[in-house]
């Protein structure tokens, strides 16, 4: 059971632990030349939520803080090290851009997969129809 005593303590702990958090996720972000729209579109969030985390007005979910770091592909510890600890380093970030080329890649060749499969329909099309049409 808390003492009244401890929740001044509890208190400035979460504090600075959204203090952590806000710098960190504000960090990650400027890092991957990401705006906070850019962010809340990828992660699903919306860009509000976003700025009010970043400015320690809002305090994330276990749900969002899964979705920033699958964004980021980091470990949460990243968002709670402090400066003297664990630095977001360029391998998380150059792993998260990785990360977002290798979705872009592999949608734009299911969107050229599906164009080629269009496009061999049509023809298959075609050449049924010319094939039907009797010729006098």
């Amino acid at each position: 059971m808390k003492k009244e005593k401890d929740i001044p303590l509890i208190i400035e702990h979460e504090l600075y632990l959204r203090k952590l958090f806000a710098g960190n996720l504000k960090k990650l972000r400027s890092n991957m030349h990401m705006s906070q729209m850019e962010l809340a579109s990828t992660a699903d969030l919306s860009s509000n939520f976003i700025n009010e985390m970043e400015n320690e007005k809002k305090w994330p979910s276990v749900e969002t803080l899964a979705k920033l770091m699958k964004v980021f592909s980091v470990e949460p510890a990243i968002f709670f090290a402090s400066e003297n600890s664990i630095k977001i380093d360029d391998a998380s970030l150059l792993k998260a851009e990785l990360s977002k080329i290798t979705s872009a890649v592999t949608a734009a060749n299911e969107r050229i997969e599906k164009y080629i499969n269009n496009s061999q329909a049509k023809q298959e099309s075609r050449k049924k129809k010319k094939t039907l049409i009797p010729r006098i």
